[in-house]
């Protein structure tokens, strides 16, 4: 579960580049000054590349100003230039080590660039410096979650959460951390504003049915999935997630209605037929198993397994004759394979069925 670390650059950003180098800093040399105004203009228009020669130009004669450094970071990040904005934010934090906007976007760019690591120990210098801002400790928070850190992103989405206690990227991430550590019971405390706040998400449902049946809670966990059935009915993938965790909780008559509709809204899936057809086999459910499996073979007319399990359900019906006809079918298909295995396997049935 990402996070968009740019919506919190964006302010911090421009707040350096702007409250800094604005053309009303008159600076001893002019040549520095024009540069700086010039990059400040292109900034302004969004123009990041050209904003960036400015703020190159004007390093080589002032190579030691942290403002400019952060100036050229946040256009160069703006331009998707991670790791050379990291160059210029680290730069920026030696400068001037006490100013926890520039280590905000340091940690920003550090984890665009896929330094986790990196970027944790600059958000917590940015959370140091201002203990007090949600947004760095939300970065922090979220970059720790990124890299499997659950506790310690627990500890800082509570910080978050104490602010804002309706936070959802808060709320989501941390009902996730637990979820990862297993701590069921306190996750479950979280469920009630996010499904409040989330009255249409499925997936949510999903979730909370995962920790209801964790909780030994069959009835309510069953409850969720179908109000996450309910709200994806048009959603094949979805109805497929649900039918699954019906069938690891031995759910099986609720795992069949989840597949057939999988199958009924996206009639040219092979997946959800093949499972549809597996778990009315587990029930001895021929009935639903004919359809599904004759459905398969019709979508997969030379795969001998299709046509195998289709006279399997068959014969569960004392349907000899129509099993038989499935059998060859499958036995050609698997000789043109050149899986002896397969063959005897169906031939051995087809002998069965006929002294039957």
């Amino acid at each position: 579960m990402g996070i968009r670390f740019s919506r919190w650059l964006v302010g911090c950003g421009v707040a350096i580049a702007f409250g800094v180098l604005s053309p009303s800093v008159t600076w001893a040399n002019p040549q520095l000054n024009a540069l700086l105004e010039q990059g400040n203009e292109q900034l302004t228009n969004r123009n990041f590349a050209q904003a960036v020669q400015h703020y190159r130009q004007a390093l080589t004669l002032e190579a030691n100003n942290a403002r400019i450094h952060g100036a050229l970071g946040y256009a160069l990040s703006q331009l998707g230039n991670y790791s050379e904005a990291v160059t210029a934010y680290r730069r920026a934090t030696e400068l001037e080590d006490d100013n926890a906007e520039f280590f905000n976007a340091l940690g920003f760019n550090l984890a665009q660039s896929g330094d986790n690591r990196s970027a944790i120990n600059a958000y917590q210098r940015a959370t140091q410096l201002q203990p007090n801002n949600l947004a760095y400790s939300l970065g922090l928070a979220t970059v720790q979650f990124r890299a499997g850190d659950y506790d310690q992103a627990l500890v800082a989405y509570r910080k978050v959460l104490a602010k804002d206690s309706n936070n959802t990227m808060a709320l989501q991430n941390s009902l996730t951390s637990l979820l990862q550590l297993g701590r069921n019971q306190e996750a479950a405390v979280l469920f009630p504003d996010l499904l409040r706040q989330r009255p249409n998400d499925a997936e949510l449902r999903i979730k909370a049915a995962v920790t209801w049946f964790g909780l030994n809670d069959r009835d309510q966990a069953i409850a969720f999935l179908e109000e996450a059935r309910r709200l994806s009915t048009r959603d094949s993938a979805m109805q497929i997630r649900v039918g699954k965790i019906y069938e690891t909780q031995n759910l099986l008559p609720q795992a069949i209605a989840a597949y057939e509709q999988a199958s009924f809204v996206d009639p040219q899936s092979r997946e959800a037929f093949a499972l549809y057809g597996s778990a009315a086999m587990k029930t001895e459910d021929y009935i639903n198993a004919i359809i599904a499996y004759r459905a398969l073979t019709e979508l997969s007319p030379t795969d001998p397994a299709a046509f195998y399990n289709f006279a399997v359900a068959l014969q569960g019906r004392r349907r000899s004759r129509e099993a038989l006809e499935a059998l060859e079918m499958a036995r050609d298909l698997y000789q043109q394979r050149g899986d002896r295995r397969g063959v005897n396997i169906t031939e051995s049935l087809m002998a069965a069925i006929e002294e039957g």
